[in-house]
Parts: structure tokens; sequence; C-alpha cells
């Protein structure tokens, strides 16, 4: 096992969510994103030498001075599974400051077309009196060959009456006959400041993106329904600050898990029928502070259904083995709910131990860190550590 631990420096700093895995050209690559600037990170095998990290900058074709990025997200227009390939890639990466860390195991490649991008941010007036929001997807005519500089100058600008806070992408369940080969589409999920989920799809044959009601295909990110009929609070109690889903099938029903980790610390978890959009069950619990990391996981193996961070099509659990969740808050330890699915979030959660023992928690992760074939939880936290 081939290990290493590359530093990069980055002209000026990012934040929780500007970085993202990006698929260009059959290989798998990191984007972080700073200001007006997007850099591409990328592995290279050099014979007798290991693995080589390297980094490229990119500006977008935007005024430094007018724009800020928030946050940023990709997904592959068409991605294929390689059996027994993991499921999120070979690489780890985690962005502090004003460095990118890669710690690398192995090279796996991805097959599918160049990603698309889709970035967050603000811009100024041109008297610097009043900020606008904006989203500006990019690579949605490209194909696999395209270089990412031109990639960068392939956008769609679309103005946001809010400020977004974080985007993510899902799978979306399309009509027989619609969609990518019939059977679906990718969509754009944009968490802002006006405490709603809004959502975006390519609804032309040009590929343009345009914000659709969300109701008919997520109910359970819509307000004030479903949680106004359940015993959920009302999801505009605060903002959403971090979101996880997962696909899986029990008893021949497709289920969808949510959970979402707000501002003030409310933990929401929902299942709904895939098939039916029907809210099947919902419970709710309260951190000590802001929620800054969720995910879904079933040990002793890798998480083999669906994450918006790894690839973009529906992954099936046919299995009913356990499901638990991993949350972790800025203020307070690191806790898990177990068999979420049949216990929700109406249980005593179990603390990790000492995850209270450093400063606040930012991140966290779940893989087979040291390749022995069970899971470990990775934390890490404001200090570094």
């Amino acid at each position: 096992m081939q290990e290493l631990i590359q530093f990069i420096e980055l002209d000026k700093p990012t934040n929780i969510y500007g970085s993202c895995v990006f698929v260009h050209q059959a290989r798998q690559k990191f984007l972080v994103a700073s200001c007006c600037q997007v850099s591409c990170i990328s592995a290279t095998e050099l014979k007798g030498e290991g693995i080589h990290f390297k980094s490229e900058e990119f500006s977008l074709p935007f005024k430094p001075n007018e724009h800020n990025i928030i946050s940023i997200d990709a997904f592959q227009p068409t991605s294929i599974s390689i059996p027994g390939s993991v499921p999120f890639g070979s690489y780890f990466y985690g962005v502090s400051g004003g460095k990118i860390g890669v710690a690398s195991m192995a090279l796996s490649q991805v097959i599918g077309r160049s990603s698309v991008v889709g970035i967050c941010g603000v811009k100024k007036s041109q008297t610097q009196s009043t900020v606008t929001g904006y989203l500006s997807i990019h690579g949605y005519t490209s194909t696999q060959e395209t270089s990412i500089a031109r990639i960068c100058n392939d956008f769609q600008l679309i103005e946001l009456p809010y400020t977004p806070f974080f985007i993510t992408h899902l799978p979306l369940s399309l009509p027989q006959g619609q969609g990518e080969n019939g059977r679906g589409t990718t969509a754009f999920l944009i968490f802002g400041s006006d405490e709603c989920v809004h959502m975006y799809l390519p609804t032309s044959h040009k590929g343009d993106y345009q914000e659709l009601v969300i109701l008919p295909y997520f109910p359970e990110l819509t307000r004030p329904s479903p949680y106004n009929q359940s015993p959920l609070p009302t999801p505009s109690t605060s903002p959403v600050m971090k979101s996880e889903f997962a696909y899986l099938s029990q008893n021949g029903v497709r289920l969808r898990l949510c959970a979402l980790g707000c501002q003030n610390g409310l933990v929401f978890l929902t299942i709904v029928d895939e098939d039916s959009k029907e809210l099947v069950s919902g419970s709710h619990f309260m951190m000590d502070g802001p929620v800054s990391s969720l995910h879904f996981y079933s040990p002793p193996h890798p998480v083999k259904f669906f994450s918006p961070y790894a690839h973009s099509q529906i992954q099936l659990k046919e299995k009913s083995d356990n499901i638990h969740l991993l949350v972790c808050s800025t203020v307070g330890c690191a806790v898990v709910f177990c068999d979420v699915i049949n216990k929700g979030l109406q249980q005593a959660p179990i603390p990790l131990p000492h995850s209270d023992g450093f400063d606040s928690i930012t991140c966290s992760a779940i893989t087979d860190f040291d390749l022995d074939g069970k899971l470990e939880i990775l934390i890490g936290t404001y200090g570094q550590e």
C-alpha cells in the first residue's frame, strides 16, 4: 500500500462548500473554488516515482472584484458504475484555510462524460451598494474531450433572488420517454438564505437550466408540506447547512432517505416512497450547535447506496442491513443514530468518544481509510486535528 500526502497552496482561502469531485476525460479530479477562481487538482502516476498531484488554476469569465464564489458542485450526465470499484474514489481530499491536503491509496478510473459544474455565488452591483445571488452552470454542452478552460467559459448564468448557501445534486425520476434514454436526469438543488430549497433542471433541447417546482419530485424538501402534516417542525425553522441523501429498496419498495442539518442544530430525517413520493416517516433531533456534517453508512461494508458526492445514478441496496446516520455539530460531540430506518431519530444517539475534546468539528468522512476491510469514521476540526 502506497501512502502519499501532498499539500498544495491556494492563493485565497475557500470554505466548507467550496470543493467537489469532478470527472474529466475519464479521470477523477478535484475542484476547489476561491473568490472568482477555480483550482483543479489531478493525479499522475509517474514510473518509479509513485503518484504525483498537480494543481491547475482557471479563471472564470467574471470580474474578480464583483463576484465571490460561495459553493460548487459537479456531476456526470451519464455515469457508468464499475463493479468492484470504490464508490467514493481512491483519493481523500481535505481543504483547510489556504491549503489542500491530498492523500492517495490507489488509482481508479471513472467512465463517463465530462461533469457538469454548478457554481453559486454573489455579485456586487456597479455601485457596490447591493449584492445579488447567482447560479452559473458550466459544461452542460461540453463533451469529454473539451478542455477545462473551455468548460469554464461554456456556461449559463442565472440570477437568484436570494443568497445561495450550498449546492448539491440528486437523480430525478421522470415519466417514461423523458430524460436521458428515458431513465431520468439529474437536478441541481440549492439551499438558500430564504430557507427554501430550489431545484434547477435542463428543460430544453439546448440543455438550458430553469427552476422548476420542487413539490412533485421532492416533497420532503418543501414547506410547509409535508412537515405540517407530520410530527416534524416546519423546515423554515432555520436555514439548512448540510444535507445527505440515500436510496435503497426494502421489500420491493424503493425508498429515499433524506437527512437535513440546520443552523440552529435541528436535524431532520425523512423517508419517502420514491415511486409514489409519499412521506413514509419523519423525525427530528436537536444538536447543541449548527450541524456541520452528515453521513449515512452501513457497516462493515462501504456505502453502496447513492450519495450526491459519488456517482450520479441511483444505486439500490437490496439487503435490509441496518443504516446508521453520523451527525457532527460545531458545538459539542459527534453522534451516531443507529438503524434509522426503523428507529428514526427518536432514540438516544451514541456519542463518539473524545469527539468533543477538540475545538469545532468542521467535517467528517466514513471510508476504509487503512484498507483493512472495515469502515473508519474520520472527524476534522477547525484546529486541523
